[in-house]
């Protein structure tokens, strides 16, 4: 038999057994897929439909078959090497921006043609083995690695990095998709767009290129990561005190000091809430802050944002909602990390409002050396900024020379892997609570 006759079996075995065979597959609906993509997507429920058939030409009793089939669900179990099928196509990961995972992706529709926009979800086929970034974080934390026809589910978006990949959707806002339509992976937490740049630091100076097989759509518009989540909310509500975390760039340590002050937190018996209300999302230095002992932690992929490199005030709404989401748990504290740098990706906009900042007991501030701190700290005048701003010792620098040069300018810095200075910092904070 072909692939359109066995699907012409399982229909007569769901009538004969009075149940359906896939509850999460409607036969009927793979009566219109072409034999290749059944081979291709299906072939799991093709055996399994040969091996009912089986059954039932070797007289096992019908209540049995439904007793088995309901009990061993082998239909929705994860093939080996991939996430699960959804829509057709057999996802290898969902990349980790997509932060839900009690979606039922089955009911939305997906075309092959339309208009994407920021944040649109789609499915993405690779077309390299090779790459900058060639690696997808998916929804659990793990880097899943990608291969030349591989599919994945992640978003369209922008990332304006100083350190890493920058690329963005196209200057009108709107890409065209069609089966040709080629993007580039612009970030493990899946993130596709036009990349523009790469950094020289990257063994692999050529983008990650995949095509979009597909669009999720929702009825007649398309779905985005802000459909998945309640609308983003326009005012604070009461705060606990807000400590946070800031830099002068990407990979200079400022998850590492986040969980050092989180963990001096916890020491102090206080139930802390961590997030990472600006930058690209990524899962790990979420888990990162979950490990160091934070009781509740979202971040703004929680909320719909794959990044905050877009429209200022939808930023600006997606950090007032972690606050508030996270508010809404009763925490004693807040410890808030900003990626990347405190001039771009909408940061300016947190740091300038007095709505959030009047909730600012402190910053912990890291650059990469001294020139860097004097720069921050008289950006952050002109920011107005009057919360007291505590500094790291730079990362992988010779901390007698950064603490000479420090005192020259009277100013110091603690060192965010001792507990003791970790611990003082905190009481600088929260001198009420020594």
């Amino acid at each position: 038999m072909n692939a359109q006759e066995v699907v012409m079996t399982g229909e007569k075995l769901e009538q004969q057994l009075g149940c359906r065979l896939f509850p999460n597959v409607a036969i009927e609906s793979l009566r219109e897929v072409s034999i290749e993509k059944l081979q291709l997507c299906f072939r799991r429920e093709l055996e399994t439909i040969m091996f009912v058939e089986q059954l039932v030409e070797n007289g096992i009793e019908l209540e049995d078959i439904r007793s088995f089939l309901d009990v061993h669900e082998l239909h929705s179990k994860d093939r080996a090497g991939f996430h699960k099928e959804i829509l057709g196509f057999p996802l290898k990961a969902i990349g980790s921006n997509i932060r839900r995972q009690d979606v039922d992706w089955n009911k939305f529709q997906v075309e092959e043609t339309g208009i994407g926009y920021e944040g649109d979800i789609v499915i993405a086929q690779a077309l390299t083995s090779t790459g900058s970034t060639n690696h997808i974080e998916n929804c659990y934390g793990r880097d899943v690695r990608l291969f030349k026809g591989d599919y994945f589910m992640t978003v369209l978006g922008n990332r304006h990095s100083g350190t890493s990949e920058y690329g963005e959707m196209p200057p009108n806002g709107q890409l065209e998709i069609s089966p040709q339509t080629q993007v580039d992976l612009l970030c493990h937490g899946g993130i596709l767009g036009h990349g523009i740049c790469i950094p020289s630091s990257k063994s692999c100076k050529t983008f990650f290129s995949a095509r979009i097989a597909g669009i999720l759509q929702d009825g007649d518009k398309n779905l985005n990561l802000l459909d998945l989540y309640p609308d983003l909310e326009a005012e604070m509500i009461t705060s606990a005190p807000i400590i946070f975390n800031c830099g002068t760039s990407a990979e200079i340590g400022k998850t590492t000091a986040s969980s050092s002050v989180i963990r001096a937190l916890k020491r102090r018996g206080m139930r802390v809430g961590a997030t990472k209300v600006a930058g690209t999302g990524r899962f790990r230095d979420l888990l990162a802050l979950r490990d160091a002992g934070a009781d509740v932690y979202y971040d703004f992929p929680d909320v719909g944002l794959a990044s905050t490199y877009t429209d200022t005030r939808c930023s600006y709404q997606a950090a007032v909602t972690l606050f508030n989401k996270i508010n809404r748990e009763h925490v004693d504290v807040i410890v808030a990390e900003m990626g990347g740098d405190i001039i771009e990706a909408n940061i300016p906009s947190i740091l300038t409002s007095q709505d959030i900042m009047q909730y600012a007991r402190g910053i912990i501030h890291s650059s990469a050396d001294i020139l860097g701190i004097l720069g921050s700290l008289q950006q952050y005048k002109e920011f107005g900024v009057e919360a007291s701003i505590q500094l790291t010792l730079p990362k992988d620098r010779n901390n007698a020379g950064t603490l000479d040069r420090l005192k020259q300018q009277k100013l110091t810095a603690f060192n965010t892997l001792i507990e003791t200075e970790c611990d003082q910092i905190i009481e600088k904070f929260f001198p009420e609570k020594s």
